[in-house]
């Protein structure tokens, strides 16, 4: 049996499909007691998902909220560093998140363009406003979304793997800051930075080690254990090397709300029996972090 606990969901603030109320309904039926939105690169839905979760339309069952978002970093943006306890107002972040908005939105409208080249099919015109939003954190995802809608592709894995992906012919390479930086970011925002899906990185093994510890020695204070993307195997080599290094271990289902891709809030792989103790420990860490 699974944890009442996802420390990594997606809403339509970024690129998930579900708007923030929707997701507090389906956390609800899934019997959620803790969740973390963790949009990327925005920490705009925030206070509306506090908003949805106070409301009276979810008067059964408390579910706390923790504040985060994910950040995107390293030379080919594989590095997801994952901040909890975030703080919508702090200055250093704010001002990286405006200047990823703008990165991100000028990739997407070269995206676009070339798409447009190389299909034959025109994006439609409000698609391509609401990437001129400079406000709008737009992305791949959402490009995806767009190539399933016209049938060029079945789904979201096809459209990365067929155009969007590094080496196809629509991928467009976005600069992104140092994991360092991102990680040094987010500990002068006071929020607790945590490496995302480290599966997803390219390493493995000892690479995969000693890529970790260096992260911890400029701050990283966590690892996402329990992820979809981490095989059983994966989930205990990686709760052990946690353990050992003295790092926080998160799970979640890093829910973006669509179809094809399988996952539900809530889902990731089994055994994470310490759920209440790391809850416990991140929170007193996300306490002390905002105290400084």
């Amino acid at each position: 049996m699974r944890p009442p606990v996802d420390l990594h969901i997606h809403s339509t603030f970024s690129d998930g499909t579900r708007t923030v109320d929707e997701i507090c309904a389906l956390a609800e039926k899934r019997g959620m007691r803790v969740i973390a939105l963790s949009d990327h690169d925005t920490a705009d839905g925030l206070v509306p998902m506090a908003d949805a979760l106070n409301a009276s339309a979810y008067p059964q069952r408390s579910i706390q909220l923790i504040p985060a978002i994910e950040m995107s970093s390293g030379d080919s943006g594989l590095t997801h560093v994952l901040g909890y306890g975030v703080r919508t107002d702090s200055e250093p972040l704010e001002s990286e998140l405006a200047a990823l908005r703008r990165k991100r939105v000028e990739r997407t409208r070269e995206t676009v363009r070339i798409l447009n080249t190389l299909t034959g099919i025109e994006f439609p015109p409000e698609f391509l406003s609401q990437a001129d939003e400079q406000d709008a954190s737009i992305g791949r995802m959402h490009v995806a979304r767009m190539l399933i809608e016209k049938q060029l592709v079945r789904s979201i894995d096809e459209a990365f793997g067929k155009y969007l992906a590094e080496g196809r012919p629509a991928f467009i390479p976005l600069r992104h800051n140092s994991w360092e930086k991102a990680i040094d970011i987010l500990r002068k925002s006071r929020a607790v930075p945590v490496l995302a899906h480290p599966m997803r990185s390219g390493f493995r093994g000892d690479e995969l080690e000693r890529y970790i510890v260096r992260m911890k020695a400029v701050g990283l204070m966590g690892v996402e254990v329990f992820h979809p993307s981490a095989s059983h195997s994966d989930t205990k080599w990686l709760y052990k090397l946690a353990r050992r290094l003295d790092l926080l271990v998160t799970g979640g289902s890093d829910f973006h709300g669509d179809w094809s891709l399988r996952n539900k809030i809530g889902e990731y792989p089994s055994g994470w029996h310490t759920w209440q103790q790391d809850i416990d420990t991140l929170q007193a860490a996300i306490n002390e972090s905002n105290a400084r």
